[in-house]
């Protein structure tokens, strides 16, 4: 195996799984691994995220892509248990064991913890943009406010290095290594 296309369709999801593969993904370029991206109809957020770590990244023109940011939600179904009369009794080990529980809201401190884990994740996700498309610190945040972007545009905006398909990224991958009938596992 002289190369590696991770085909990535995602919408985002998990922190911490999103920095597994993204990890995973540097290990096989230490190994001397060329490593090519192709999106499919999306690569957002975490799917994004997992992109910015190859030697190349494909989109086609209508894939949704970008979505750089980090967001969680809480929700307070307390006036619905009241309603209900369902009874909720919580026993706890310590002062935040509850948070994001659905039986109340976020107190002040227990939001600005969130808010604080939030920025941090957030930071390194626009590091590893500036790191890797070579964005300057203000082209990084613009294009790092959770918007989505077209295939065409993140071209424009150099998030992604190619329009094209999967097959697109199979003939640019084979011709830069000089492989004339590619075996694709």
């Amino acid at each position: 195996i002289r190369c590696v296309i991770v085909r990535i369709n995602s919408p985002g999801g998990s922190i911490l799984a999103t920095d597994q593969i993204y990890r995973a993904i540097g290990r096989l370029r230490k190994d001397g691994k060329l490593v090519y991206v192709s999106f499919g109809s999306m690569s957002a957020s975490g799917g994004y995220y997992i992109g910015l770590n190859s030697d190349r990244i494909f989109a086609n023109s209508i894939t949704m892509l970008g979505s750089i940011g980090v967001f969680s939600s809480y929700r307070d179904y307390q006036d619905l248990y009241d309603v209900l009369g369902i009874e909720h009794d919580v026993i706890s080990t310590g002062e935040y064991m509850g948070v994001g529980k659905t039986r109340k809201g976020l107190t002040s401190k227990e939001l600005a913890m969130v808010q604080q884990h939030q920025d941090e994740s957030y930071q390194l996700f626009v590091n590893k943009v500036i790191l890797h498309r070579e964005l300057s610190e203000e082209e990084a945040y613009d294009v790092a406010q959770g918007q989505v972007f077209l295939g065409r545009t993140g071209k424009d905006l150099d998030l992604v290095d190619e329009i094209g398909s999967f097959q697109d990224t199979i003939d640019s991958l084979a011709s830069d290594l000089g492989i004339k009938n590619p075996e694709v596992v």
